[in-house]
């Protein structure tokens, strides 16, 4: 089920972390700049917030 995190996401013995999945396929950090609005790559969309994907690819 997508947006669910399954046992098979855990290797037996070890400590592990769930894997992360929307349903419209996108990732994390695809989903960070729709929640802050932003509608560029850049970053610099008219309300001034500085996108942190922006950050990490200048």
């Amino acid at each position: 089920m997508p947006g669910s995190a399954a046992a098979a996401d855990f290797p037996a013995g070890l400590p592990g972390a769930p894997t992360f999945s929307f349903v419209d396929g996108s990732d994390i950090a695809t989903q960070m700049v729709s929640i802050k609005g932003d509608t560029d790559v850049e970053g610099n969309d008219a309300s001034g917030f500085r996108s942190p994907v922006a950050a990490l690819l200048a």
